[in-house]
């Protein structure tokens, strides 16, 4: 058994979220499908976090397990985008470790919500519409205040695999991208 690391990167718009559910499309659903066809046998992959319904991902890394070889890395991301949707890319593969875990050896997590106080048709898809006056000043007040190493229990679902509850917050900021539309982004470990 050989694992493999795949870095994805996807328009959530068409999909019920990230991880594979019944009678679902799934991006975890679509990118196992292409790989049992090229790979020829039944594949799981684990990801390094899930996304709800409609959100996308710029950068999001998964790792299967896999009996078959891949000679050529380049032939197989060809393969594999032609069977893939258009919304979904697989920008790298690469071999790892057994002992590799994507969700457990990652070493942060960074989410980006944009926002704006105006529409456009353009970025419809991926901005948050706020459509009255915004206190930009207090909003990156409270962005650093998560700042810093917080417990975020109530937050959190019970399960075993997860030893504590506390992370540390290493960036939080309000940051603008150009008149009228900002982004918010939180890196975390």
């Amino acid at each position: 058994m050989v694992r493999f690391v795949l870095e994805i990167m996807y328009d959530g718009t068409n999909y019920a979220g990230w991880q594979k559910q019944p009678n679902t499309k799934t991006v975890q659903s679509e990118i196992e499908s292409a790989l049992q066809i090229i790979l020829r046998e039944p594949i799981s992959i684990m990801g390094s976090g899930r996304t709800d319904a409609g959100v996308h991902a710029q950068q999001q890394f998964a790792h299967f397990d896999t009996n078959a070889t891949i000679p050529d890395n380049h032939k197989f991301l060809r393969s594999l985008r032609g069977l893939l949707p258009r919304d979904i890319l697989v920008k790298n593969i690469r071999e790892a470790n057994d002992e590799f875990h994507v969700r457990f050896d990652a070493k942060f997590r960074q989410y980006r919500y944009q926002f704006s106080n105006y529409d456009d048709v353009f970025s419809e898809k991926y901005t948050w519409v706020i459509l009255k006056e915004l206190d930009i000043l207090a909003m990156k007040e409270c962005a650093q205040l998560l700042h810093g190493t917080h417990d975020f229990a109530s937050f959190s679902k019970f399960s075993a695999e997860v030893a504590n509850t506390r992370c540390e917050i290493l960036a939080s900021e309000i940051v603008m991208i150009d008149e009228g539309r900002w982004h918010y982004r939180i890196r975390a470990n």
